[in-house]
């Protein structure tokens, strides 16, 4: 009888008995509740590679490892994102802020408003300027005063002045004469113009920023509307010691500005048979005009039987 060694193709299910009396081998079915027994069938099972267990962990280990760092990323991008989202919206204007039609009403009370912000509806307070005398042009006697005349307007935007004599330089000495004053309430373009006429040793004047009832020898200047033309406008003829508001002188004198004609200072041209004035004086014509609306007040003057021309320059 042939005996096979054990191991060769027995498996784990039968073991044999290597040394058997009578030097014969005799089949032995495994039995676990016999100590030899397991104590043979412990010698020929194969035991677990332990290289297999150790690798096996660490695939498990880099598994999971990549499993958190996955799940960390996910979980930072999701923050940046939504911190970006709300920073975007903070920054945004409010469409209830913005809108003026929108706004809540409870944002407009004290307590809810916010003090860095200003609420559109909300229009700003529009401040106007006092009302103040404002010379435009000025003559006393026979030279232009303007400069010296805007020097008596007050803080409070009034004008006072002595005619016993007016306080400007005396270029007709010994002779009378009369200071005419182009003046205009506020700068509202050429509404309000004023004419103040008065001649020396005629007492105290003041000119007020009011009703122009309170400003003695005043008067709006006359305004007609026809004579004009492209923005050049007579305003005021002064001869000697009378303001001339009839039309026909303005208009004669109007024609001959636009026909660029001379301007003779005398009666006849004037139309008038009597002294103009000031007593114990020369007369002294005076012709404040407009040459343009975007052009200053300009003056036309000269003594009697004096000629003079327009200035369109």
């Amino acid at each position: 009888m042939n005996q096979q060694k054990p191991g060769s193709s027995g498996g784990l299910e039968t073991n044999y008995a290597e040394v058997m009396p009578g030097g014969n081998a005799e089949f032995v079915p495994y039995s676990p509740r016999g100590p030899q027994s397991g104590h043979l069938h412990g010698v020929h099972t194969k035991p677990r590679s332990p290289f297999r267990s150790r690798r096996l962990r660490i695939l498990l280990i880099a598994a999971i490892a990549l499993v958190c760092i996955g799940i960390g990323i996910g979980i930072g991008v999701a923050i940046a994102r939504a911190t970006q989202t709300g920073d975007s919206e903070s920054d945004a204007p409010s469409p209830a802020n913005t809108s003026p039609t929108n706004a809540s009403p409870t944002n407009t009370s004290p307590g809810n408003r916010s003090p860095a912000k200003t609420s559109s509806t909300t229009s700003p307070t529009a401040t106007t300027a006092p009302n103040r005398l404002n010379v435009l042009a000025a003559v006393y006697g026979n030279g232009i005063v303007t400069a010296d005349a805007k020097q008596l307007v007050d803080a409070d935007g009034n004008m006072a002045f002595d005619s016993n004599p007016f306080p400007f330089q005396d270029t007709l000495y010994a002779n009378a004469k009369c200071f005419s004053l182009l003046h205009q309430l506020g700068s509202n373009g050429g509404e309000d113009m004023r004419i103040f006429l008065g001649c020396e040793n005629t007492g105290f004047y003041k000119l007020e920023a009011g009703p122009i009832a309170k400003s003695k020898n005043t008067q709006l200047v006359p305004k007609h509307d026809d004579l004009e033309q492209d923005g050049f406008r007579i305003i005021s003829v002064i001869w000697g010691a009378t303001e001339l508001r009839e039309r026909n002188v303005h208009e004669k004198v109007f024609k001959a500005a636009l026909n660029r004609e001379s301007v003779t200072f005398t009666n006849e041209y004037f139309g008038m048979t009597t002294s103009p004035g000031p007593h114990n004086g020369f007369p002294v014509g005076v012709v404040f005009y407009r040459p343009a609306l975007d052009r200053p007040i300009r003056i036309l003057y000269s003594l009697v039987n004096g000629t003079r021309s327009f200035d369109f320059s």
